[in-house]
This record gives C-alpha cells, structure tokens and sequence, in this order.
C-alpha cells in the first residue's frame, strides 16, 4: 500500500491508463484501472444505460460522477454495478442478481450465466492484461498498456 500511494500517479501514466480507488480498508485498497474513452464507450451503451439508470445512475452524468458514485455505494458493500465498470456482460450480471450468485455456467473473473465461449474470450484477454502488467512491473521496464480495446459484442 505505501508504494501505491507513492508511486500510483507514475503507474498510471506508464501505463497510459486512469484509475479510481474504490474503497480502503485495514490493510487493503480497491483500484480499478480504465481507459476513459473505452469506459466511456460501454457505458453508453443502451444496455448499460439501461441498467445503470436502474439504479441512479443518470444519463447525463458524467464518466466522473459515475465513477464517484460507483465509490459512495462500495463503501458499504460491493455493488452489483461495479461489473458494468469492469466490462462484464450485462447477462452475466443480470444473471447474478436473479440467481443471488448460485446456478452459474463458470467462473472465473466473475460468474458466468450466459454465453460461456464469449465469456472464455474475455477471460483470456484479462489473462494477457494482466500478464503483461505484471511483467512490466516486475522487470521494472517501461509500463506499457496491453492491448484492452476489446469491445464485445
């Protein structure tokens, strides 16, 4: 945690991405690194509108509201929104809610209740992520972004 909150604002910018720190607690720290524009791009998706409207979030609130908002509701528990923010198919969350987190298909990053094969893909792409993050800290090479503009369908 001491070498986030110091090194954090470089970390990012290596790695050309944003970030938000959702919630701190004890000894641990919830971050979620983003790029804006791909961020942006899902949640203004009519699905993702849709869903978030249901639950406050306004149509014309900005990414950064979103996003502040998104850290008020962690604050107490983990909302079911915050897979929205993360990328994850909207029926996959919607099926953790009607099926309380039970009865899913797979899981890994996240439960998956619909399109297993899709769900696969992502997975693997996550996987190269944060691959190629860890070895670039590791090696204490120049951060560079993987490539995550994989936008499914």
């Amino acid at each position: 945690m001491t070498l986030w909150k110091f090194y954090k604002d470089e970390i990012s910018k290596g790695l050309g991405l944003e970030y938000i720190e959702l919630r701190e607690k004890f000894e641990s720290l919830i971050v979620v690194f983003y790029k804006k524009e791909l961020l942006e791009w899902y949640l203004s998706k009519p699905s993702s509108q849709a869903f978030l409207g249901g639950l406050g979030y306004e149509g014309h609130m900005t990414l950064e509201e979103k996003l502040q908002l998104l850290r008020e509701r962690f604050s107490c528990s983990c909302p079911d929104e915050v897979g929205i923010f993360l990328g994850y198919p909207i029926e996959d969350i919607q099926g953790f809610i009607k099926n309380e987190g039970k009865n899913s298909l797979m899981c890994r990053y996240w439960k998956v209740y619909a399109n297993p094969d899709r769900a696969q893909e992502l997975f693997e792409t996550y996987d190269k992520a944060k691959a190629s993050i860890a070895r670039s800290i590791i090696s204490n090479t120049t951060l560079s972004a993987p490539d995550i503009n994989y936008r499914p369908n």
